[in-house]
């Protein structure tokens, strides 16, 4: 406004809250995927798991039919009870292992969405004089 001058000027008051915006610390879908994914593993884990242990079923029954006084598995001849064997502790071992890490990425997330919750965002608005009126700065902070 210039010396000596009067100006009207019409302003519009909005409310607070519907300049306000949520802001999540991490996008919403993400811990929802980890936990999605860890549920997969550790169902993945459970199906090596339980396929170990049908190995390990063949190869008592096996062992049962083959040696029924006890024998060495070590020989040549009875290799393939030991490999039936061996396929059967690694894929136990292996399915516990996926279902472990499959069951602290599903709790990891679980726990992540939970603690992902919004931030409310107001903007700022700054008033400042200026020699040719007033300046007006309205900002958002990302």
């Amino acid at each position: 406004v210039s010396g000596g001058e009067t100006t009207t000027t019409a302003l519009t008051l909005v409310p607070i809250d519907s300049l306000v915006t949520l802001a999540y610390p991490v996008r919403r879908w993400i811990p929802w995927t980890v936990t999605s994914a860890g549920a997969v593993v550790a169902l993945a884990g459970l199906g090596v798991w339980f396929s170990g242990q049908r190995r390990l079923d063949d190869f008592e029954q096996a062992y049962a039919d083959r040696c029924p006084s006890g024998c060495s598995l070590g020989l040549d001849e009875h290799r393939d009870l030991a490999e039936l064997e061996s396929s059967g502790v690694r894929r136990g071992d292996i399915g516990v292992t996926l279902m472990a890490v499959g069951g602290a990425l599903t709790l990891g997330g679980a726990v992540w969405a939970v603690l992902n919750r919004p931030r409310r965002v107001v903007p700022t608005v700054e008033v400042a004089p200026a020699r040719s009126g007033v300046t007006t700065t309205l900002g958002w902070q990302f």
